[in-house]
C-alpha cells in the first residue's frame, strides 16, 4: 500500500511541476532548467575554492554614483556584498537581489583595513572574475 502512495504523490508532484512551468514559464524569467544550472555552477565554484568554504567573513557595502556627489550614505540596500578571505586568497561576492539591473561599486575599505592590520602595507592584490572567466571558456 505504501508504494502506491509514493507513486501517487510523485505523480501529483510531477503534475504540479508541469502546471507551474506552464503558468510561470520563461516569459517571467523563471526557466527552471537555468535555475538548476545556475546553482550547480555555484556549487562547483564553491567546491573548487577553499576560501569560499573556510574563509573569514567580512561584510561590505555596494554604493552607487551618488557617493561621488558627497552623499556618503549612497549605498544600495538591494545588493548583498561581502567577502570571504584567508591569508592566501580573497573572494568578493556581490548579489543583486532586486529585479532590476544595477550599476554599483563595492566599497572595499573595511576589507582593506582588515588586510592592513593583518598583512601590513606590503600587500599585492591580483583580481580575477571567476564567473566571467568560466563563461568565456565555455
Amino acid at each position: 500500500m505504501s508504494a502506491l502512495l509514493v507513486d501517487s504523490k510523485t505523480d501529483d508532484i510531477k503534475s504540479k511541476e508541469r502546471q507551474f512551468r506552464e503558468e510561470v514559464g520563461p516569459d517571467y524569467g523563471f526557466d527552471l532548467s537555468k535555475i538548476r544550472s545556475h546553482y550547480e555552477s555555484r556549487m562547483k565554484l564553491r567546491a573548487s575554492k577553499m576560501v569560499l568554504r573556510y574563509g573569514e567573513l567580512c561584510p561590505l557595502m555596494a554604493k552607487n554614483e551618488e557617493v561621488y556627489s558627497g552623499n556618503e550614505n549612497a549605498f544600495l540596500d538591494d545588493v548583498l556584498t561581502f567577502s570571504r578571505y584567508s591569508l592566501m586568497e580573497t573572494a568578493v561576492i556581490a548579489i543583486n537581489v532586486s529585479s532590476k539591473d544595477k550599476t554599483f561599486f563595492v566599497d572595499l575599505e573595511r576589507l582593506y583595513n582588515t588586510f592592513r592590520k593583518t598583512l601590513g602595507e606590503n600587500t599585492v592584490i591580483m583580481t580575477q572574475n571567476l564567473l566571467e572567466a568560466k563563461n568565456q571558456a565555455s
